[in-house]
């Protein structure tokens, strides 16, 4: 999750061309996971889940992309769970982006870690969550725009 002014720099709902311009190339932007997040190579990492929505002033505008909904997904000990993360104020009617990604590495031992080009993608965004899952358990940790990478060794 995070706050439309992190993704598009305004967070009210888009009324002028420009800023309903802002919001569809942001959507086009974080529907396509392997631009915003970087696995070594020989991982062999693939996108099993993405889905984009934007939500909150007069809009819902919600895209899902190659994968099953949230609710049929199935959690598989080799995947990685990555979403954007911000404190909002749920009362509030300001404009958030949600994502939700998941991905299948062929060969998990060789995730060794993640960059993540999203923040340079999104010049306002400061912070990520990043949910990770695999036989060993599962580990929530934030990254920082200042360090834009996670060292997963020994997480496999």
């Amino acid at each position: 999750e995070a706050p439309g002014a992190d993704i598009v720099g305004f967070e009210h709902a888009a009324k002028s061309e420009q800023d309903k311009k802002a919001i569809a190339n942001a959507l086009a932007v974080l529907s396509r996971p392997l631009d915003l997040f970087k696995f070594p190579e020989d991982a062999q990492c693939t996108v099993s889940n993405a889905s984009v929505a934007l939500e909150g002033g007069e809009e819902h505008d919600e895209e899902a992309h190659k994968g099953e909904s949230r609710k049929d997904h199935d959690h598989d000990s080799d995947e990685k769970h990555t979403d954007g993360h911000e404190d909002h104020n749920e009362g509030s009617s300001h404009t958030e982006f949600h994502g939700e990604y998941s991905f299948n590495c062929a060969q998990p031992s060789k995730l060794t870690g993640i960059d993540f080009p999203y923040f340079a993608k999104f010049q306002n965004a400061k912070e990520l969550e990043v949910q990770l899952i695999t036989g060993k358990g599962s580990n929530r940790y934030e990254v920082e725009r200042d360090a834009p990478s996670a060292d997963l060794s020994g997480m496999m």
